[in-house]
């Protein structure tokens, strides 16, 4: 359940807040703690190029000369999902 759905639960009676607390765990061990590892660094090129691979930000909102200054490390991590 995403975390905005459940605290709107929450607010509704429809969920204790044991259970909103441990959902808000989970959510702090997974996925936040993925997007902090990832993206939490000082190589900035490397978490854009790595951001647009993906698609978590998309080129067409990437002004063009930022394209052309990360295009190496786009070309390494489309290779490197492609051996994935």
């Amino acid at each position: 359940m995403p975390i905005a759905e459940a605290f709107k639960r929450w607010e509704e009676g429809g969920l204790g807040s044991g259970e909103l607390s441990e959902l808000i765990h989970r959510f702090h061990q997974g996925p936040a703690r993925d997007l902090y590892l990832r993206y939490n660094t000082n190589h900035l090129e490397a978490a854009v190029a790595y951001a647009i691979v993906t698609g978590v930000l998309g080129r067409e909102a990437v002004p063009a000369e930022v394209l052309d200054h990360v295009a190496g490390m786009i070309q390494f991590y489309e290779g490197e999902q492609a051996r994935s």
